[in-house]
């Protein structure tokens, strides 16, 4: 740092020393002459933005974040599904008399012709698949001409077994597009990306037999195992909602999340035509009907004596009374265990 020349305000002379001050910065290096960064900012984390993303606050960061806006671009992304074509085809059991992998690409090549032989299986035929990383449906163009069962099938590499996801009609005569939705498909590709899917016909085969094939493909919808649902979305956080839920934002979460909605009418009232009833709040969810009523006690009957009032001994009326006797005609007298008649 330059020198400091420290002069007083008084009358005497200027100090002919020179002040030095060292000052050490322990923050970031920031180069001026360039421009400070937004990320340079204390109250901003921003490392690695990417294009359409904007900046939101985060009351559980403390901090500004960058956040991706969805463009159309991503909305076609998730709804247009990525298609794998198998990468081999191989006859375990039976035979592939005509075409190959290659031909199942695309509809209307060279059709594969796959002959039963005799014994059980009939035949079984092994597609497989590489670099998949989600499975949403299967498609298959092709028909089988005969009356046995025939099916295509997945590999589970949870149960490391066979799951069957499409039956073909019996007795076809023209190609024919089947599919199936697979709810959750990740049991069926390896952390490696590879999946398999067979053609098996269980029985017995016949050599005069025939199933033919124009098409194969699996597809994935990005977003979800089984199409796009509510919580794959990035700010939802609402894996397992219960009946009544209502979504909500948490500002200390960042995120939408479930939680418990207004409740259900309640089918029962609590009785109220008593005297005493000590005050609750209640704990009970359901919440009441407008026109709902907790009763009131029931309207007592005329009492046949003053007795059945409270009153105890005996009555006095010191003087005739007037027609017809009235409450006001009569006053309590001094010990306060009568009634008198004051004949005012």
């Amino acid at each position: 740092m330059a020198g400091l020349k420290v002069t007083s305000e008084g009358e005497a002379e200027p100090l002919s020393d020179v002040l030095s001050i060292d000052a050490t910065y322990s923050g970031d290096d920031a180069d001026i002459t360039t421009g400070l960064p937004l990320d340079g900012l204390l109250d901003v984390t921003v490392p690695s933005p990417v294009d359409g993303d904007g900046i939101v606050w985060r009351d559980a960061d403390a901090a500004w974040v960058n956040e991706h806006a969805l463009t159309e671009g991503d909305v076609l992304a998730m709804l247009t599904p990525d298609i794998y074509a198998c990468a081999s085809l191989t006859a375990t059991t039976g035979s592939i008399a005509a075409g190959a992998h290659t031909d199942l690409h695309a509809v209307g090549g060279t059709t594969v012709q796959v002959n039963e032989v005799t014994g059980a299986p009939g035949f079984d035929i092994r597609a497989a698949f590489t670099g998949v990383d989600g499975i949403t449906d299967i498609y298959v163009h092709g028909y089988y001409t005969a009356t046995h069962t025939v099916t295509l099938e997945l590999y589970n590499y949870d149960t490391t077994s066979w799951d069957v996801v499409i039956t073909f009609p019996t007795s076809g005569t023209a190609m024919t597009l089947l599919s199936a939705s697979i709810a959750d498909g990740s049991p069926y590709f390896d952390g490696g990306g590879n999946a398999v899917v067979r053609f098996y016909h269980a029985a017995s085969g016949n050599i005069t037999h025939r199933l033919y094939l124009d098409y194969l493909a699996l597809s994935h919808t990005t977003g979800g195992t089984g199409g796009l649902a509510l919580n794959d979305l990035s700010d939802v956080n609402a894996p397992a909602p219960d009946d009544g839920d209502v979504l909500t934002w948490d500002d200390g979460a960042g995120e939408w999340i479930p939680v418990p909605g207004g409740g259900s009418p309640a089918t029962t009232v609590e009785s109220e035509t008593t005297w005493g009833i000590t005050p609750a709040v209640g704990s009970d969810a359901e919440y009441a009907r407008q026109d709902h009523t907790h009763g009131s006690p029931a309207d007592p009957a005329s009492p046949a004596t003053l007795s059945a009032l409270g009153f105890v001994g005996a009555l006095l009326i010191s003087d005739t009374p007037s027609t017809p006797l009235v409450f006001a005609d009569l006053i309590q007298n001094e010990a306060e265990d009568d009634l008198v008649y004051a004949d005012l």
